[in-house]
């Protein structure tokens, strides 16, 4: 109760080997609007940074975590790393924060065309554009001695993608 900062208005006793619950209404509705309220505390001058600029800071360390964590999970896949040599695991990293600000930038334009899935149900997300776009092979065909190469034509959907992107595609 203490962690979950209850213990205000929730108080907790043992009767008879059973655990009794009662809450205090009216504490509730007193702690009630700072509901969802935090505190930021920081040791730079307010000259320096105003308190919405601390605050908005803040919030950028969320955007940083969440990219560190596509870096190493599922999406990038940073890790595991099977280099041992220092330029190569350097180059493994580079790889990866490179993909890291592709898939940034995609997910940008998607937005931009799309919208977000907050405000459009049917709004293109960075995996399920690239799900889309990964029916796209290339097709080699042979007719008699003669070998043919080619990109089939997107459909519907993968052009609008294709020019959310800003990508033209060309023949091989």
């Amino acid at each position: 109760m203490r962690h979950l900062s209850l213990s205000t208005f929730v108080e907790l006793s043992l009767e008879q080997r059973e655990i009794r619950l009662r809450i205090d209404e009216q504490a509730k509705q007193d702690a009630a609007p700072l509901d969802g309220c935090y505190c930021i505390e920081t040791d730079v001058p307010a000259a320096q940074l105003s308190g919405q600029d601390v605050h908005d800071r803040y919030k950028d360390l969320q955007e940083v975590e969440r990219n560190f964590r596509r870096l190493k999970t599922a999406f990038l896949e940073l890790r595991p790393i099977f280099v041992r040599n220092e330029s190569r695991t350097r180059g493994h990293v580079l790889i990866a924060m490179l993909a890291l600000k592709v898939l940034r930038l995609m997910e940008q334009r998607l937005r931009s065309v799309f919208g977000t899935t907050d405000t459009n149900a049917e709004a293109e997300t960075a995996d399920s554009a690239l799900s889309a776009l990964s029916r796209l092979c290339l097709q080699h065909y042979t007719i008699g001695d003669q070998s043919i190469t080619g990109l089939p034509r997107p459909d519907a959907r993968q052009s609008q993608i294709l020019d959310a992107l800003q990508v033209t595609l060309t023949g091989p």
